[in-house]
């Protein structure tokens, strides 16, 4: 009789051990679903929020590679109106209409790069087990790398050699009547005719210009594929 009772306590035991153990498993699954329930939805808004900024930055290189192409234009014409048969037939007032027109500093749009820092250092990527995916992702980092180092290149053309030469030569011009409702002083129109027309060093900058131009021009073309690509790639994982 006692031996049959400690029979019972023990599988009543066994049973209660049992039935814990799986309600400690059924618990943990059950909080593991909720975690890869808030990791998903935490990925989606991430990506959700990386195609609004591969948008905009779609806008910002359409008016970057707009502006380029039409200053590689700009700067060829110049480049050729200073390349008379004779040098008489060119006014002071072509040559200073060109300059002011072309050779200036580089205005481009700063493209944005905040969502897809907060992306990487909160470690989303660890979460996408889709390695080409994950490369794409991280290859647009380094496109946005890229197109800093081209456009730094590019600015540096004007900021070290063409805005000096222009100082130099050129931007002795009243270009402003006044500044912030200060009179400036008047000032005659004087240009430096053989600093710019038939001038091999002045060509030679002009040319090294345009090279740094079409790089910063190709590498946007390169980038509007490639985040093309990236977005709706991105768009059809969290639709």
């Amino acid at each position: 009789m006692e031996q049959q009772k400690m029979k019972s306590y023990i599988f009543y035991a066994i049973g209660e051990i049992f039935l814990v153990v799986v309600g400690i498993l059924i618990a943990l699954q059950v909080n593991n679903w909720n975690e890869e329930r808030k990791i998903t939805k935490r990925t989606s808004t991430y990506l959700r929020s990386l195609v609004d900024e591969i948008e905009t930055n779609e806008e910002k290189l359409s008016y970057n590679l707009n502006y380029l192409d039409k200053n590689i234009e700009g700067t060829i014409y110049t480049m050729r109106l200073l390349k008379p048969i004779d040098e008489d037939s060119l006014s002071d007032e072509a040559i200073v209409k060109a300059l002011n027109s072309y050779i200036n500093p580089l205005y481009l749009s700063i493209l944005e790069r905040s969502v897809y820092n907060d992306l990487v250092s909160a470690g989303i990527l660890e979460h996408i087990e889709d390695q080409q995916f994950k490369k794409e992702i991280l290859n647009l980092g380094e496109s946005l790398d890229y197109y800093d180092f081209y456009l730094e290149l590019a600015s540096d053309t004007w900021i070290k050699y063409l805005m000096p030469y222009q100082i130099e030569n050129f931007l002795v011009i009243n270009s402003m009547d006044s500044i912030r409702g200060i009179a400036m002083p008047e000032t005659e129109i004087s240009i430096n005719r053989s600093a710019y027309v038939n001038n091999q060093y002045f060509d030679n900058q002009l040319r090294s210009k345009l090279v740094f131009y079409r790089n910063l021009a190709g590498h946007i073309d390169q980038m509007n594929k490639e985040m093309s690509s990236l977005k709706q790639e991105i768009i059809s994982r969290i639709n």
